[in-house]
């Protein structure tokens, strides 16, 4: 029965999704497609509790999974860190392209600021998914730091990304970069400004 429930809520989003460019980011649109492929309401409300925020983690989680599936065929062994979340946040940017107008209605959706909430989990599942393929083992406040600092990088990129018209995307990538060398110098700031609290700490 779970399985059938993930399969007729994929069969759903993929439909909704191609239809947000026309009809936009609603609970209506979503239940009027689910409806004319056979679904009954309660069932597609039973499947997106939260209604439309469900539906759009639930599709965020997909792309994820899409993006871990082809992570996965890398070998980064002998790729850096900031190499390794520069390939994985192009490649769910790329995932992402052939919706490219859906997610500008999207965009516009998670703009209020009522919302923002909702938006900064599933880009924070986003970022949880990237460090750990790209090999982050940290428990300790690092852990939090770090996917804190690639959400933010993840939510400018993907607005820049939306208006940018270039050939494989290729100023989003530059983009991109330099927003990682911003946050790989910030957390070297936290790490040193850590040590020598903790040395002082120590001789104290």
């Amino acid at each position: 029965m779970i399985h059938m429930n993930e399969q007729i809520k994929s069969e759903i989003l993929d439909a909704w999704i191609k239809g947000i460019p026309f009809d936009g980011v609603s609970w209506t649109s979503l239940c009027r497609i689910a409806q004319s492929m056979g679904h009954d309401k309660n069932i597609v409300l039973e499947l997106f509790p939260q209604k439309v925020p469900s539906a759009l983690s639930d599709l965020s989680a997909s792309f994820d999974q899409k993006m871990c599936d082809q992570l996965n065929d890398l070998d980064i062994t002998s790729i850096s860190i900031r190499d390794r979340i520069r390939n994985a946040t192009m490649v769910r940017i790329s995932i992402m392209t052939e919706h490219k107008e859906a997610y500008r209605k999207i965009a516009l959706y998670w703009a209020n600021p009522l919302r923002g909430l909702s938006a900064k989990k599933i880009i924070w599942n986003t970022a949880d998914h990237i460090w750990n393929w790209a090999g982050d083992t940290s428990t300790d406040y690092n852990y939090y730091t770090k996917r804190g600092l690639l959400s933010g990088v993840l939510g400018t990129t993907y607005i820049f990304w939306l208006q940018d018209n270039t050939e494989n995307a290729y100023k989003t990538e530059d983009f991109l970069q330099r927003r990682i060398e911003n946050i790989v110098k910030i957390g070297q700031f936290i790490s040193n400004t850590k040590n020598k609290i903790r040395e002082r700490s120590q001789r104290n």
